[in-house]
């Protein structure tokens, strides 16, 4: 299998393909834009806006947009770029959903965007590992969160 071959994802996973790729470049993208350009950003009433807020108020429109609109799958497929580049705005200052302030710098940045990416590439080229451990996984969870199965305690 050479490169070009691995990097396609598979037909099913081109939604989870989409939405990394356009989060990692958008991620690359908005790191780059406030290195050279720092001072430009929205301010309400002497309040700077940070991009979080774009990218929360961004996945809020798009989650109800994907439960109550019936979509075409060009529109999906568009969705799942806008989702991407949501996901990078919001996750890029995961550090000031934490502690509320101003640290943009900061290594639980980095932690969300390596987390949100292996969950994306998990999406894309695990998805038949997960469609059978994931039954036996939720379980598993299923007996420690819940307790014993039914069998066990002998309830019908």
């Amino acid at each position: 299998m050479n490169t070009i071959e691995f990097l396609r994802p598979p037909s099913k996973s081109t939604i989870p393909f989409l939405t990394l790729f356009s989060f990692l470049l958008w991620f690359v993208i908005g790191r780059i834009f406030t290195y050279y350009f720092p001072s430009f950003y929205l301010t309400v009433d002497d309040n700077h806006v940070h991009h979080f807020a774009y990218g929360i108020i961004m996945l809020s429109i798009l989650s109800y947009t994907f439960l109550a609109c019936p979509l075409s799958r060009s529109s999906r497929l568009r969705g799942a770029i806008l989702l991407g580049i949501a996901l990078a705005w919001a996750y890029d200052e995961f550090a000031m959903w934490l502690t509320l302030e101003n640290i943009y710098y900061d290594r639980r940045n980095y932690d969300a965007i390596l987390t949100i990416s292996l969950i994306l590439l998990n999406l894309i080229y695990l998805p038949s590992f997960w469609a059978k451990w994931g039954k036996r996984l939720g379980k598993l969870i299923n007996i420690l969160l819940l307790g014993l199965p039914k069998k066990i305690l002998n309830i019908k």
